[in-house]
């Protein structure tokens, strides 16, 4: 009766068959080095027989690799199996989690297509150092300002939870921390998040009504590429204003209103409704791409804006624009109630 490890043997070698079922001359080294692997009985023998086997199976067959250390002496492994703590190591990290911050941090990373998620496990492995004792609140502070460098937004929340750790963490109460920038005071770490907080609450409204705005686009887009015939029938009212819009003011280049180009795709002349939506798909087209221009043009401005609260707990630059879209949002949010 074959013992267990036998029919391992003769599964392996069958699977290694298997493998190399297009490529026979590979399979024919394998199964010359196993018989003389087999018969060898000196170490040099045996070392130079496993290397040569190695060298086989390197090429995207790690898992023949490893199953091939089932029949060697453990002195002779081919590769080490990593522990399972390691393998999922950082596994966790694609769960939600209860922590609204950790996973805010972690779907930004997603954003910038960090697929380490570098700067998350980063964030955890400071915390958990400074949970321990191996590092102070003071030296996260600097990790941390380095950190989120390129996030202003996420320092700042940062802040709060430093000067939460700092104040159980009773640590070097001889100096004066009041030059920190994270335990500058509680009321002024409280005061700055109350900005942050109020600043990204009009960030929001900004990034929903600029998504609004690439909606309406994108979507009367996608209606006036069917068919003219349906044009009556099709386009909303959001549809027609979107129109309209995009031929406020005087631009000599308009030759009709957007209110008389919105009669025409709905008139029955077929000819002139075609007409009409090649001029007005164009113009659509065209505002998609400025409003993506501004787009990023606004990106860095409140990227600026958020820096400003972090280093200073205040807004300078920018102020004005910040000061009439928080008047806009304010307005929206009166005409809604």
């Amino acid at each position: 009766m074959k013992t267990s490890q036998q029919k391992q043997a003769i599964e392996f070698v069958y699977t290694v068959k298997q493998r190399f079922v297009a490529q026979p001359s590979k399979f024919d080294e394998f199964a010359r080095i196993l018989s003389e692997l087999i018969s060898s009985t000196g170490v040099k023998d045996l070392d130079f027989l496993v290397s040569k086997l190695k060298n086989l199976f390197t090429d995207d067959h790690q898992d023949l690799l490893l199953a091939l250390n089932n029949f060697l002496p453990r002195n002779m492994k081919v590769v080490e199996k990593k522990e399972s703590c390691d393998d999922n190591k950082y596994s966790w990290l694609l769960s939600d989690s209860d922590n609204e911050f950790f996973n805010k941090i972690r779907d930004r990373c997603i954003e910038k297509n960090d697929k380490s998620f570098s700067v998350l496990i980063k964030f955890c492995e400071l915390i958990a150092s400074c949970h321990d004792k191996r590092i102070t609140v003071r030296e996260v502070d600097a990790e941390f300002s380095d950190l989120f460098k390129d996030d202003p937004d996420l320092y700042i929340q940062c802040t709060e939870l430093l000067a939460d750790m700092w104040e159980t963490s009773n640590e070097e109460s001889g100096l004066d921390y009041s030059g920190f920038g994270f335990l500058n005071k509680r009321r002024k770490v409280v005061r700055r998040r109350s900005l942050f907080d109020k600043t990204m609450a009009v960030k929001e409204f900004y990034l929903y009504e600029m998504e609004l705005g690439f909606s309406r686009i994108e979507n009367t887009i996608v209606k006036l590429d069917q068919d003219p015939e349906r044009f009556g029938e099709c386009l909303t009212v959001h549809d027609k204003r979107c129109i309209v819009e995009l031929y406020k003011g005087s631009d000599s280049d308009y030759t009709y209103k957007g209110e008389d180009l919105v009669e025409i795709l709905q008139s029955c002349d077929p000819v002139r409704r075609i007409q009409a939506r090649d001029v007005v798909v164009e113009r659509l087209r065209r505002k998609m791409m400025l409003l993506e221009e501004q787009k990023l043009r606004l990106d860095h401005v409140w990227r600026e804006i958020f820096e400003d609260i972090r280093e200073k707990g205040a807004v300078y630059c920018h102020r004005e624009f910040l000061d009439q879209m928080t008047e806009v949002s304010k307005n929206n949010y009166s005409d809604s109630e």
